[in-house]
């Protein structure tokens, strides 16, 4: 059973008890001859309690529904960028650095350098990857992406 439903379910549940509940509160002290102020306040106490219980749900279904919704919006925003990483452009900045890891693996750190200097397309491959790892990491950080999403091996 959907918990929306369930949660519906126990509203209606409360209101029958309570109507229920307030006749029979009304009949009984009918019977027993009790002052008109004494009904109106048993009935008041019993109202109120049911009010406050079906408040209670009430902002337990408006939490549990703003959880999902943020959950949905995560989820939304980890297939963003998802989908940009995947765009030609990125694909082929990606090959580019797979390729310059593999050219530097036996170079000393001058040489990277040197290598770096003369391929503006190394250079601006390296740059968007690195973006785009920053703008992942922020997006993981302050919790606008699912972070199981990127967990791959990039080997």
């Amino acid at each position: 059973m959907n918990i929306d439903k369930l949660n519906i379910s126990i509203k209606y549940v409360i209101l029958i008890s309570g109507v229920l509940l307030v006749t029979a509160s009304i009949l009984i002290m009918y019977k027993y001859e009790c002052s008109l102020e004494s009904i109106v306040q048993v009935v008041t106490l019993i109202l109120l309690a049911l009010t406050l219980i079906y408040t209670a749900i009430n902002v337990h279904m408006i939490q549990e529904n703003s959880t999902q919704s943020l959950e949905l919006k995560k989820k939304e925003h980890s297939f963003e960028l998802i989908s940009q990483f995947n765009e030609p452009e990125m694909t082929k900045m990606s090959i580019l650095s797979k390729k310059f890891k593999v050219e530097i693996k036996e170079l000393d750190a001058h040489k990277v350098v040197e290598l770096l200097k003369s391929d503006k397309e190394y250079q601006t491959a390296i740059v968007q990857m690195m973006n785009f790892y920053e703008k992942l990491a922020i997006a993981i950080e302050f919790d606008y992406a699912d972070e199981r999403f990127f967990l791959w091996n990039d080997q």
